[in-house]
């Protein structure tokens, strides 16, 4: 109020000068006449020293404390420091200015002679941030900020307006079901395809080369992912960790080098279109972070197929994105309910208490445990296991911090080192026991190579099972997992048990066992089988 009062002041003041009643004071004949100061607590009037004037200053503050005078009715109480100012509801006329100056700024840009980098830097730097000054007090209304969007679409991807849609949600969304197929390109495999420098192959839309900090020589940029593993099949490091940030070498390491008897690199749409159906609709592609790709898949095939006959045949216009969210909403329903109809059988069942241990594997086999964990702090992936023998003695363990990564990562990568270590010690009988359930049907395009890797090793030429059991007969992997450095990425195989792994492998031996009250339904059939022979349990804890 008292800022309105001021501008009033300012204008009556001027308005007296203008008549020449006002006499202001006059410090040069060059310089303009000054009459006031205001600031943001006080001002200073300027004035001849003379009875008349008095008056006419005193007769000025009675007219500014009339309400007549001070206020009158508007509809429009114009802007301040660029913010309009408003007694009601904020619409588009408000915001008008704001449109004009992207439009003005669009008029003066020639888009040909820029690429589509340059398009796409203006576009978020430049017209995206023109409102962001007046966002700070208003909230724009929706037909604003869709406007905006579609001048900015319009501006980076040209006269297509479809086209522009799915360009423009590509660069600016991240969570939508389209969006994770078409950026979901990259799958690596035998690294022959695949650039390492150029090619956005870690899971992101950025290339290696467009966050390198060190200079990348140009005969280098097209090699491919392959040249990069040295002769034990690890990555070679000295060969481009001095050009990548930190967090960047972090992601390669989450991932497992290529090997030339992995299958290719894929891109999306690289098969056969009969191919490519039968992969997708059986789950052996996913080019999606979704699970329940294969699923997806069909009722987007299905919803596309009617959407294209509805406008060539029926001539009804729907908008791409209203599609996309249907086909979403349809494949989340449909895999809600396959998922349920199990749990129909159980409502109303009863609950009971079952005893749940670490069991030994029959004679001559050994049992492999795997676990991971996830750091939500730092955004480390880390794994842990151990190999045991049918009397439940330790064989081998390892701890492993595996970079940026997430809780799937980490059991992926811990089946891979189970399989790896137990590979190595030459065992050939093998149970794999692990908590989170990983359906080989389901490979989700950032473990595809892990997942290649883990069905290369399942088939080799050795005795396998895999099993699924609960979290307490896991804690020994478990607590694996949870002592490997966050900063120290790398595997760690033990030579001898950790003092702090010895507890769990005694609960193991002395069969201890932990309480779980789970549904009637719901028990799990473990592939694990007990140390029913006392001297087996006896000379096992002689021996440990």
């Amino acid at each position: 109020m008292s800022v309105l009062c001021i501008e009033r002041l300012g204008h009556l003041i001027t308005n007296e000068c203008t008549k020449r009643k006002w006499k202001p004071l006059i410090m040069n004949r060059n310089c303009p006449p000054l009459s006031y100061l205001f600031f943001a607590d006080d001002l200073l009037l300027f004035y001849e020293a003379s009875i008349n004037q008095a008056e006419v200053v005193n007769k000025l503050s009675e007219d500014l404390l009339q309400p007549s005078s001070v206020f009158d009715t508007t509809f429009d109480l114009g802007s301040y420091l660029g913010i309009p100012l408003l007694h009601g509801r904020l619409t588009k006329k408000h915001t008008k200015g704001i449109m004009l100056r992207i439009n003005s700024r669009l008029s003066n840009w020639k888009v040909k002679p820029l690429n589509m980098a340059g398009r796409a830097t203006i576009a978020k730097s430049v017209m995206a941030a023109i409102p962001l000054y007046s966002m700070q007090t208003l909230a724009l209304p929706k037909g604003n900020c869709d406007e905006i969007e579609r001048l900015c679409r319009k501006f980076l991807w040209g006269t297509s307006e479809e086209g522009r849609k799915i360009g423009w949600h590509i660069l600016t969304s991240k969570d939508k079901f389209l969006v994770d197929i078409l950026r979901a390109k990259w799958a690596l495999g035998d690294g022959s395809k695949i650039r390492f420098w150029m090619d956005p192959w870690l899971g992101d839309k950025l290339s290696l080369y467009q966050v390198a900090i060190g200079h990348v020589p140009e005969a280098g940029m097209d090699l491919k992912v392959n040249a990069f593993v040295d002769n034990n099949g690890d990555w070679w490091w000295e060969k481009f960790s001095n050009r990548l940030p930190n967090t960047w070498i972090i992601k390669t390491a989450s991932f497992i080098p290529p090997k030339h008897n992995y299958r290719e690199d894929r891109m999306f749409f690289s098969l056969d279109f009969k191919d490519w159906i039968f992969r997708n609709l059986s789950g052996k592609d996913n080019f999606s972070n979704k699970a329940d790709w294969n699923c997806i898949f069909g009722i987007a095939l299905w919803r596309i197929w009617q959407w294209r006959n509805s406008t060539v045949i029926g001539n009804q216009r729907t908008a791409v994105s209203q599609v996309v969210n249907d086909i979403y909403q349809r494949a989340e329903y449909t895999s809600r309910a396959i998922s349920n109809r199990h749990i129909l059988t159980d409502v109303g069942g009863e609950r009971r208490d079952i005893q749940i241990c670490s069991l030994c594997p029959p004679e001559l086999w050994t049992k492999v445990n795997n676990g991971g964990a996830f750091n939500s702090v730092t955004g480390v992936a880390k794994a842990g296991g151990i190999i045991r023998d049918d009397l439940g003695r330790w064989i081998a363990s390892f701890s492993a911090t595996l970079g940026d990564g997430s809780v799937l990562h980490a059991e992926y990568f811990s089946f891979f080192l189970g399989l790896q270590l137990a590979w190595k010690k030459g065992l050939q009988k093998i149970i794999l026991e692990f908590v989170d359930k990983i359906s080989s049907n389901k490979d989700a395009t950032e473990f595809s190579n892990i997942v290649s890797t883990i069905r290369e090793f399942i088939n080799r030429s050795w005795s396998d099972k895999v099993c699924h059991i609960y979290r307490e007969a896991n804690f020994a992997a478990d607590h694996l997992a949870s002592i490997s450095h966050d900063y120290l990425i790398g595997c760690c195989y033990h030579d001898n048990p950790p003092p702090s792994l010895l507890p769990w492998i005694s609960y193991a031996l002395y069969g201890t066992s932990y309480v779980k009250n789970i549904s009637s339904s719901f028990v799990l059939g473990f592939a694990s089988f007990p140390c029913t022979k006392k001297k087996k349990l006896a000379s096992a804890t002689a021996e440990s």
